[in-house]
């Protein structure tokens, strides 16, 4: 049980983690073909800040799978070597 749970919350980490990425990809490259602006923070003035929000909440949360899948890889290891 527990080891099918590491797998899926490291595997999903890494999915919401490269899916923020490709989401603040995709709205700098939408904005950049509007304003052809290099500045980030111009750009950003551009990106409503919901938008920009639910990258950063997709990131937060991949990140968080990610330390409970390592964590609980962890743990088993440590409990293996002590029995």
């Amino acid at each position: 049980m527990i080891q099918s749970l590491r797998w899926v919350l490291i595997t999903s980490g890494i999915f919401l983690v490269g899916l923020a990425g490709l989401e603040k990809i995709i709205l700098f490259s939408a904005v950049f073909n509007k304003t052809h602006a290099m500045d980030k923070d111009a750009i950003l003035i551009n990106i409503p800040k919901y938008f920009w929000n639910i990258t950063n909440y997709t990131g937060y949360f991949g990140i968080i799978m990610l330390v409970a899948g390592i964590a609980i890889v962890v743990y088993s290891k440590v409990k293996d070597i002590k029995h």
